[in-house]
């Protein structure tokens, strides 16, 4: 059992990691399988020591041991308050949006407009965002030239 002090270091990197990732107890469910309400139990003080797996599944999720989320070895924080991991994700992660970028800007105007929303349908996807998927899906965006999907002619 682990005492009140070393939780409450458990709970404030824990909280940290999925700041820095910009997720809450439901993305982070999502991605671990661990229930949404363990998480945010835990995260409000309101939940005991967690199962050892539980702990292993969230440091898992964001790089880190589970010593280092325990808060028994530090974790390289720079002066932005972040991880280095988590730099050089963001780092190698706006590489791939520059080129992103760049290869959309070649596309016309209404090319673009298509591949943004399908993009967006995808963080959407990824994000559990349910509303915004229901938003994206109404408003029946099309490829450029076609009214709609190719359906097969019979016979």
């Amino acid at each position: 059992m682990e005492s009140k002090t070393d939780l409450d270091t458990m709970r404030a990197n824990l909280k940290r990691l999925m700041s820095q990732a910009h997720e809450n107890a439901h993305t982070l469910a999502l991605r671990t399988g661990i229930p949404q309400p363990t998480t945010h139990r835990f995260l409000k003080g309101q939940h005991g020591e967690p199962k050892a797996e539980t702990v292993l599944k969230w440091a898992d999720a964001y790089g880190v041991t589970e010593n280092q989320l325990r808060g028994y070895t530090p974790i390289a924080w720079d002066d932005n308050g972040t991880d280095d991991a988590v730099d050089t994700f963001v780092v190698a992660d706006n590489s791939k949006m520059e080129r992103l970028a760049r290869a959309m800007a070649i596309l016309p105007p209404d090319e673009q407009d298509y591949w943004i929303a399908q993009i967006e349908i995808v963080a959407a996807v990824v994000r559990g965002e349910q509303a915004t998927l229901r938003r994206k899906f109404k408003s029946n965006v099309s490829p450029p030239g076609r009214a709609g999907p190719k359906v097969p002619r019979a016979g």
